[in-house]
């Protein structure tokens, strides 16, 4: 197989982070879905407020999306090792 064909299948560009300026950091991919529900990534200030955010959407029952849930446990994750004092 061309390596420039399993390039363009992959695409790698989507797995770059992109960081809002506030220390939070998602896939081109993520920022993307985010987008598509209208939630500007760029306004939140920290993971909590970000996290509080999705939470809310997704308990009111706006989507169950699954790429929305899989956002918010890999921000839970990040949120637990950035906070967590080891």
């Amino acid at each position: 197989m061309d390596i420039n064909n399993l390039l363009k299948q992959i695409n790698p560009n989507s797995y770059l982070s992109v960081d809002n300026g506030h220390g939070i950091l998602l896939s081109k991919e993520e920022v993307e879905t985010l987008a598509k529900y209208q939630i500007n990534f760029y306004a939140c200030h920290n993971i909590s407020e970000l996290l509080m955010y999705l939470e809310e959407i997704i308990d009111e029952n706006i989507t169950d999306d699954e790429e929305l849930e899989a956002i918010i446990t890999k921000l839970q994750e990040m949120h637990y090792y950035n906070e967590t004092h080891k």
